[in-house]
Formats: structure tokens, C-alpha cells, sequence
């Protein structure tokens, strides 16, 4: 946070340093980081019209420190304060993973990868950081200048943010996703997914049976009047002889045949009682 600081007190005399790098930071014995070396400084904004410094660079000139310079930098462009926050996107990758972002067996090669390659996640190269560092890091180093932090003090916000996050006592994710990955892998997991597993398919079989209860109609009864006597010889009681069972049958038969369905019963008229 303090580089930050340092960035944003230059940047605002409209001073752009142009080669931030390790060796030109210092801690002081109160602690305090220093930046160093403005040989290389250049002013932009309203103050280039105004202070003159002994630095003049011609279009299309490089300078800086290959390895922390910014990708606009790197071809020669018109430069302001946004290189200045690339470089210290560089600066941060190094101090939390001991490597440099960009490298190289030849100045071609860093160039490249400058301009063309993205640098892998700190968090997977330091599995002690916590994820939210790549974030600030990676806007930091986007190659698009638009796309980038476009003042200093926003990446002091940010690094402050992290800091209270990562204090004892907050809640916050502080592993990388491959390790949340990894350690969600194994016994844990399964002890979870088999019960839930159970679970799922009693519900999918509770809800199949029940699709088949409610599918299955019940049968349909019908009446239907098989004799009809007159008033004289009317029907008192009754009763189904052998042989009006076999025609019963014979009749059901021929229903469910003709699709009409139903139950049938067969009458006989009653005998005439004795004396009437």
C-alpha cells in the first residue's frame, strides 16, 4: 500500500516514474517504503507544460526495465500514470511469488510475453495466498491500459480491503479455488452426495407409484333391466337358476366382447303363490 502511496503523491505533481522496479524501492528503518530513482521520470498532464526535467525521450524510444515495463511501454507509445500501475503489478506478482511475471531466455522472448502471454495465478504458484490477491494483481497487468487500474489509489483500496478481510476474525475465502477443490475431494464429500443420493430416488420413486395410482380408473357398474313383466305377473323376489348363470355368463362374455362392460344380473319371475 505504501508504493501505492508513493504513486499516487507522484502522480499527482503529474511526475511519471517509468521504471518502478525492485531495485529502486527501499524500506527505511522506520519502515516506511521509499521510491527511488526518477532518472527516467517524465512529466504528463497540465505540469508537462509547466516543469521542465533534464529527461527527453523522442516517440518510439524505449525506456525502462525490461520485465516490469508495460506493454505500451514496450513498443514506444505515449506514456502516462497507467504505466506506472502495470509495473507495479509486476513488482507485487514478484514480491509474493519470488519469480518474475514475465521471463524470457532472451529480451525477444520477455518482450512476448509482455505483450501476448498472461502470467500463471500467484495463488497457484503460492498456495499460501489467498485468492483474492490475483484479482488485484491480474487488473494491475492487463494489457489494455483502459482496462487496467487507472489511478493508484484504487489499487491502495483494494490491497486495504484485502488486509481487513485477512484479519483474525473475518470470514472470508483465503485459499486459492484449486485448493478448495482439493480439499472438498474424498470421504467428506461422499459421506454428503450418498445420503442425498437416497433421498432423490424414494422421492423419484414415491412420485412413480403415485403416477400409477392415479392412472389406474376404477371399474364402471352399470344396471341394466334384463326382464320386464306385466302388471298381473309382476316380480316379487329373485333368484339365478343354473341356467340363468350360464346365460349371465354368456351375456358378460358378450359385453366385454362388444366393449360394453358392466355387471349384469339375470331375474325369473317368481311363482305364483298358492291361493292368490
Amino acid at each position: 500500500m505504501q508504493i501505492a502511496d508513493g504513486l499516487a503523491a507522484a502522480h499527482g505533481k503529474g511526475i511519471v516514474h517509468r521504471d518502478l522496479k525492485p531495485e529502486n524501492l527501499i524500506l527505511t528503518p522506520e519502515e516506511r517504503v521509499k521510491i527511488l530513482d526518477f532518472g527516467l521520470a517524465k512529466l504528463s498532464g497540465p505540469a508537462a507544460n509547466t516543469v521542465t526535467l533534464d529527461v527527453a525521450t523522442d516517440p518510439g524510444t524505449v525506456m525502462g526495465t525490461l520485465g516490469y515495463m508495460s506493454p505500451e511501454q514496450a513498443v514506444g507509445k505515449n506514456l502516462d500514470s497507467r504505466t506506472d500501475l502495470f509495473s507495479l503489478g509486476a513488482v507485487l506478482f514478484e514480491m509474493v511469488c519470488g519469480c518474475r511475471a514475465f521471463q524470457g531466455d532472451s529480451s525477444a522472448e520477455v518482450y512476448d510475453a509482455i505483450l501476448n502471454c498472461t502470467p500463471p495465478s500467484p495463488s497457484q504458484l503460492n498456495r499460501q495466498l489467498p485468492a483474492q490477491i490475483d484479482n488485484i494483481i491480474f487488473k494491475a497487468l492487463e494489457k489494455d491500459c483502459d482496462l487496467r487500474y487507472q489511478v493508484a489509489y484504487e489499487i491502495r483500496v483494494d490491497l486495504k480491503r484485502l488486509k481487513r478481510d485477512l484479519e483474525p476474525g473475518n470470514t472470508v475465502l483465503t485459499f486459492s479455488p484449486a485448493d478448495v477443490v482439493s480439499a472438498g475431494s474424498g470421504r467428506h464429500w461422499l459421506r454428503l452426495l450418498i445420503p442425498s443420493a437416497i433421498l432423490i430416488l424414494l422421492l423419484s420413486g414415491a412420485m412413480t407409484y403415485k403416477s400409477l395410482q392415479s392412472s389406474q380408473a376404477a371399474p364402471e357398474f352399470r344396471v341394466r333391466q334384463l326382464t320386464r313383466n306385466s302388471s298381473e305377473n309382476s316380480v316379487r323376489g329373485g333368484a339365478i337358476s343354473a341356467r340363468s348363470r350360464s346365460h349371465s355368463s354368456e351375456c358378460m362374455d358378450r359385453q366385454e366382447a362388444d366393449g360394453s362392460g358392466g355387471a349384469s344380473t339375470l331375474l325369473r319371475p317368481a311363482r305364483p303363490r298358492s291361493g292368490t
